[in-house]
């Protein structure tokens, strides 16, 4: 299996944690298999709300990653040194959040596309909660947010 693929599949095994964790109610441990239908629900355009009432594109982009390195930290914890890499964009330069409308009918919540959401997810999108989380957690275990760069691909042609 090629590298690129295996970060694919971890990536997917990832989202799909977060979505039964934030969304279904459940809580994993280690030796989790996940059978049956999955829904993958990806960031921005995710619409809805969680079960906490969150918008889902906050629940995705925000709280999963947090809760998905909250049930990983007993493992990172035991290793000698460990890290964990939140994937995120530059774009969080352009945004800012209004955290009063996190439980409001507003469409940042609901994750609406607007450019209000937009900035929202742009900030908050995985840099807060590794600073939060890099904050918290004892030497041996770090937090990173990177860009991943910008390449010259047709995935935005229509």
């Amino acid at each position: 299996m090629s590298v690129l693929l295996s970060v694919l599949v971890a990536v997917l095994a990832a989202y799909i944690l977060i979505y039964y964790s934030l969304f279904k109610g459940a809580r994993f441990n280690s030796n989790v298999t996940l059978k049956g239908k999955t829904t993958i629900v990806t960031g921005l355009i995710a619409l809805g709300r969680t079960e906490d009432v969150f918008g889902m594109a906050f629940g995705v982009n925000n709280l999963g990653h947090f809760l998905l390195t909250l049930l990983m930290l007993d493992h990172l914890k035991q290793a000698e040194f460990s890290r964990v890499v939140n994937v995120s964009t530059l774009l969080h330069r352009l945004g800012s959040v209004d955290f009063n409308l996190l439980n409001t009918q507003k469409d940042v919540v609901i994750g609406q596309l607007s450019w209000h959401a937009f900035r929202a997810y742009a900030t908050a999108n995985c840099v807060m909660c590794s600073l939060s989380m890099n904050s918290k957690l004892p030497g041996s275990v770090t937090c990173y947010s990177l860009h991943p760069g910008v390449i010259a691909a047709e995935i935005g042609r229509v």
